[in-house]
């Protein structure tokens, strides 16, 4: 009995030492990137500001939350994955208890402005406060912003009740000119969710995306076809 006493309290004490311990290494880990290294989230984070940085973005459609004839309006539910490497936020993980990823407020790391250009009403910024980023060793910066856009959509319903409508989602990083960053699609570029909302009335027939490339600017363009 008294053996097994020892051993219980002997585990919680080293469980309480580990978790200590990778505590520790975390809030080391965060000083380190954010404190001594004079963090700055209005600065673009490459080390030769003279080469773009690449963002990638994928959409990933949960639904179509309505299809405004009259406005000429898409409504359209669902959350980007934009992803770009952060060379200030990188570290050895030996150095930090073996730390490979840590997660951090949005608000609180350099993110490019990407909003949606075609948008039906004014520009907001993606994401909430409480939306944190996922950060790995190598500083790949992972965003995930769930949002429900509204976006132009030309709808034609001349053919009535067997009309097709194609609609765009244009993505760019309003402030930053091509010289600053390139946005292209990542991977696939648009996927639909696996617990996707159906719509009673329309239906998704496809979906694509594409990469435009203006004089100024970057972009990516989401199609939705219903």
């Amino acid at each position: 009995m008294i053996a097994t006493c020892f051993l219980i309290i002997s585990l919680i004490f080293v469980f309480g030492l580990v978790n200590s311990q990778s505590n520790i290494n975390v809030q080391k880990l965060y000083t380190f990137l954010f404190t001594t290294n004079n963090y700055n989230t209005l600065i673009r984070p490459s080390r030769n500001q003279s080469v773009p940085l690449s963002v990638h973005v994928i959409f990933t459609l949960y639904g179509i939350s309505g299809v405004d004839e009259i406005e000429q309006k898409l409504t359209a539910t669902g959350w980007l994955d934009v992803e770009w490497t952060d060379e200030l936020l990188s570290w050895t993980p030996s150095s930090f208890g073996g730390l490979r990823y840590i997660y951090y407020p949005q608000g609180k790391v350099w993110k490019p402005d990407i909003s949606l250009q075609n948008g039906f009403s004014k520009l907001e910024e993606l994401g909430s406060k409480f939306i944190s980023v996922f950060i790995d060793l190598n500083g790949l910066v992972n965003w995930r912003p769930f949002q429900v856009f509204e976006s132009k959509c030309d709808i034609d319903s001349t053919y009535f009740p067997f009309d097709r409508q194609t609609c765009h989602l244009d993505f760019v990083a309003w402030s930053l000119s091509n010289i600053d960053v390139h946005i292209t699609k990542g991977g696939k570029g648009i996927q639909l969710a696996n617990d996707l909302q159906r719509h009673g009335e329309w239906k998704i027939l496809s979906s694509s995306a594409l990469n435009l490339v203006e004089s100024q600017e970057t972009k990516v363009r989401f199609t939705i076809v219903i």
